[in-house]
């Protein structure tokens, strides 16, 4: 369970006799090897057989399967298989693809942002609103349609049943156990996902625009004329959902604990839009966040320091990173993500690698380049981060839960 409920200590503790280490099962699967070699990892996320590592969900059990769709790509061991989909679901997050969606990555982040103002006192919780935000903005984003507030809240409640389920062991579907109401919560998530890929297609009959990663998946089909069938197209809508709420919430979260502390690094930012503004003028568009790389920097060292993801341990892999062993490496430095040597992967792999690379990491950075955009063009802010960080599955989080003071700029 130490895997799960603090991955940052386990990883330390486990790959300290080696870059090779057999660690105790997880989640009702087998024991699995830990490695602690970026190299190492590259080859196992890549598949290489000639290396003697190769990338295996055996580790995973049945339930946590049925939980995530046996369809979503995180999912699949077959190399082919994987392949076959993985070639019909990148199209949908292309630069190109990613360029229709920012209208609605900005206007989702400006409705947060006012509304953060627009609170008496002028102070929110900047973790829990920035759930809340990144929630709403995959849903919107994804399903391409703006839902109302209670609707939000209602499927941002069966989602916390979903990802309930994922320790809610023992596995068992009964109505009154963890993994029972998450695999009930599942099935309406699903319904609601099936609503939109019925109306993407009702749109595509009738030659209209589609909206959204759903009307990109709908209309998605290979060199041989094969496309997504609707369960695959919703176990991944689900998988986008499970992998890129609480990662990104979390991510801000540190990001804008950063800034609070580094204030150089905000004077940064801002003058970085004031430049963007004078080029594109206020309107975002993809040739704007092209123009961001100071705040990619920002967020490629704020992964690096707080690193979210827990399967291969890419957060010991991250601080074990040979270019920056000799460069203060627990420092938060985003000049050195702008070096020759920072714009190379290295053994930062927050996303992953090869195949097994995230589909959905350059929509992820675009959402935090529009809102780091949005925040510091139009709002000053001040956060509380002198607070202890409580480890998680998913990275460090505040317990003070980070109090945000925000208003708009004069």
């Amino acid at each position: 369970m130490a895997a799960l409920l603090n991955p940052e200590e386990y990883q330390r503790v486990v790959l300290q006799s080696g870059e090779m280490v057999m660690a105790p099962s997880m989640l009702g699967g087998p024991s699995q090897l830990v490695v602690g070699n970026g190299d190492h990892a590259k080859a196992v996320m890549a598949g290489r057989g000639d290396a003697g590592l190769t990338y295996s969900n055996n580790s995973i059990s049945p339930q946590i399967t049925a939980l995530f769709g046996e369809h979503a790509l995180v999912m699949i061991k077959d190399a082919a298989r994987h392949k076959y989909l993985r070639t019909l679901i990148t199209p949908a997050y292309t630069p190109e693809s990613i360029a229709g969606l920012v209208p609605r990555m900005e206007a989702v982040v400006a409705k947060h942002l006012g509304r953060w103002a627009g609170v008496q006192g002028g102070e929110v919780k900047a973790h829990e609103e920035l759930k809340l935000f990144t929630f709403e903005f995959i849903v919107a984003v994804v399903l391409g349609h703006d839902y109302e507030d209670a609707q939000v809240m209602h499927m941002m409640r069966l989602y916390q049943a979903l990802v309930s389920g994922i320790l809610g062991w023992p596995y068992m579907e009964l109505p009154f156990t963890p993994y029972g109401r998450a695999m009930a919560a599942r099935r309406q998530l699903v319904a609601m996902f099936q609503e939109a890929v019925n109306g993407a297609r009702v749109h595509l009959a009738r030659g209209e625009a589609l909206a959204g990663v759903v009307g990109s998946l709908v209309t998605a089909e290979d060199e041989e004329g094969n496309r997504l069938t609707d369960v695959e197209i919703t176990d991944n809508l689900l998988l986008v959902l499970l992998a890129g709420f609480d990662t990104s919430s979390t991510t801000l979260t540190a990001v804008l604990a950063n800034l609070q502390q580094h204030p150089a690094a905000a004077d940064k930012l801002r003058g970085e839009q004031q430049a963007v503004l004078a080029k594109h003028g206020p309107g975002l568009s993809a040739a704007v966040l092209r123009d961001m790389p100071y705040a990619e920097a920002v967020v490629r060292e704020t992964l690096r320091l707080s690193n979210v993801a827990m399967a291969i341990p890419f957060i010991q892999l991250a601080k074990n990173d040979p270019r920056w062993l000799d460069d203060e490496p627990e420092q938060f430095r985003p000049e050195r993500m702008l070096t020759p040597e920072g714009l190379k992967p290295g053994w930062l792999m927050p996303f992953g690698h090869a195949p097994r690379y995230c589909v959905g990491a350059t929509l992820a950075l675009s959402e935090m380049k529009v809102f780091l955009a949005l925040l510091l063009r139009g709002y000053e802010f001040e956060c509380d981060a002198d607070t202890r960080w409580s480890p998680g599955a998913l990275g460090k989080v505040p317990r003070n839960g980070l109090p945000m003071k925000i208003a708009r700029r004069a």
